[in-house]
């Protein structure tokens, strides 16, 4: 059977679905518990990949607001301001995002999600995306060497 090139597969029509009741579920858990990040994160995350900035700002301040230590909703915002053509402004949320980092490493309450190597090798490419954003290529291959390093050397550095 040949399928009609401007009619969308079934398969990408059910995959957007899904897509849609799992933002929708994402938010409805966000809503009944402020303190489920992994709804939080997901829900940020599929925002910016659509292209819904504006909703995907607005959590990450929210998440800011409860949590101040946790590096991941300023990543995001660098990573949102980035996507918009603020180039200068999210190259200073991914520092803000290292210091917040390094900060939360140190607190009495530092939980190591994915590993630090999976953590930092995060902000280091978005400092990476930020300067090759900003037309500095050198200074994005030094944080591209940086995570290349970091994963030769088996996560030590």
């Amino acid at each position: 059977m040949i399928r009609s090139t401007t009619e969308p597969a079934r398969s990408t029509v059910r995959t957007r679905q899904a897509r849609r009741v799992a933002n929708v579920s994402s938010r409805n858990a966000v809503i009944s518990d402020p303190d489920d990040e992994s709804a939080r994160v997901y829900m940020i995350d599929y925002s910016i990949r659509i292209g819904k900035h504006d909703d995907a700002e607005y959590e990450c301040r929210q998440w800011m607001a409860k949590s101040a230590l946790d590096y991941r909703p300023v990543l995001s915002l660098a990573a949102i301001q980035r996507l918009r053509g603020k180039h200068a402004e999210a190259l200073e949320l991914a520092r803000a995002a290292l210091r917040t980092h390094e900060a939360y490493r140190q607190s009495p309450g530092f939980v190591d999600r994915r590993g630090y190597a999976g953590e930092i090798r995060a902000i280091w490419q978005e400092l990476a995306f930020c300067h090759e954003a900003l037309g500095e290529s050198d200074r994005a291959a030094d944080y591209n060497k940086k995570i290349m390093d970091w994963i030769t050397s088996g996560g030590k550095m």
